[in-house]
């Protein structure tokens, strides 16, 4: 396990303490801005946290769902980064303080969510492989070509480059 996981589970944990704040949904929503857009360290434990802007959702849904509270939707809501003074206090009597993200770099930080799997109705099911859909390339290949025949009576002139050169164009073929 990484810092930043450890770092995570530790967030994660301590921010289960304010459970009566979840049910407020506005303060789920400012602490969702304040753990997208920042770095979180905790005093005396080395490293920091950031999370992805999804993974910060899913932490938040997760805190509101343990006090029987639906989930919103969070992410990409907008003012990701900013820490409203009612979340800056309770992350700082909890130990924690957040410093905007560097996202300039590479930051070993950073904690996504798991990639999603594709969709249900997705997959071979819709993208058959039998022989008449593998013979697509071929033909494509077949009528490529054939645009490629020369133009009768005009050697080294090609039908697919017909009207491309200007001087063509300023002559036309009869």
């Amino acid at each position: 396990m990484t810092d930043a996981q450890t770092l995570e589970r530790e967030l994660v944990r301590d921010l289960a303490t304010l459970d009566d704040r979840f049910a407020d949904e506005h303060f789920g929503a400012d602490l969702y801005r304040a753990l997208a857009g920042n770095a979180l360290a905790k005093q005396d434990l080395p490293g920091r946290v950031s999370l992805s802007w999804r993974r910060a959702e899913e932490i938040v849904n997760a805190l509101r769902a343990d006090v029987a509270r639906e989930p919103v939707e969070l992410a990409q809501s907008g003012d990701e980064g900013a820490v409203a003074e009612t979340v800056a206090g309770e992350l700082r009597r909890l130990g924690w303080h957040a410093r905007p993200r560097d996202t300039n770099r590479h930051d070993d930080s950073h904690v996504a969510s798991a990639a999603d799997p594709p969709p249900a109705e997705q997959g071979e099911r819709r993208a058959p492989v039998g022989p008449e859909e593998t013979d697509w390339e071929q033909r494509a290949h077949d009528e490529a070509d054939a645009g490629e025949r020369l133009m009768p009576g005009r050697p080294g002139r090609s039908a697919a480059t017909s009207g491309r050169d200007p001087e063509e164009r300023a002559h036309p073929a009869s």
